[in-house]
């Protein structure tokens, strides 16, 4: 399993997903490249990333490495059926700090056998690598509105060429 790296601050949750994955995909990196991957999705103090402008830079990334499907439609079968081919998947969801809705991006490497938990990183605040349960990933899969528009969550499924 590659060593990924843990996300600093709270705002780089995008650019750090992607460095993580580039290290899933066999990339040798470091956290030295944020810099230029906060720059390739516009990730900005306080707000970060946007998810268009996270595709964007995903996409870039990925040439000639990985495949991307992105699924504004997400369901935990698809998500399972990404992982249990040996995949990968990269969940933009919606939660709950102190009252404000802030998004988030994590990236999900693997499931159990039994499919009651999934292996993620930077999925909680405080974790690199943590098991999550599946009903956590059930529930940061429902549709939410954000602004008055339902723009989470929104999937990216990836595939090593």
């Amino acid at each position: 399993m590659p060593r990924y790296v843990r996300q600093r601050d709270h705002f780089r949750c995008g650019p750090i997903a992607i460095l993580n994955v580039l290290k899933w995909s066999g990339c040798n990196v470091t956290y030295d490249l944020i810099s230029e991957l906060c720059a390739e999705t516009n990730c900005e103090n306080p707000g970060g990333a946007l998810p268009s402008d996270f595709g964007r830079g995903l996409v870039k990334r990925s040439k000639g490495i990985f495949t991307v499907r992105k699924d504004n439609h997400a369901t935990l079968k698809k998500i399972e059926n990404c992982l249990r081919s040996g995949g990968a998947v990269i969940l933009n969801f919606l939660y709950d700090e102190h009252n404000v809705r802030i998004g988030h991006f994590a990236l999900l490497v693997g499931i159990s056998q039994t499919g009651k938990t999934f292996y993620g990183v930077n999925y909680f605040s405080s974790e690199t690598f943590s098991i999550i349960r599946r009903h956590t990933v059930r529930k940061d899969c429902r549709l939410r509105k954000f602004d008055g528009a339902t723009d989470y969550p929104t999937v990216w499924y990836l595939q090593l060429k």
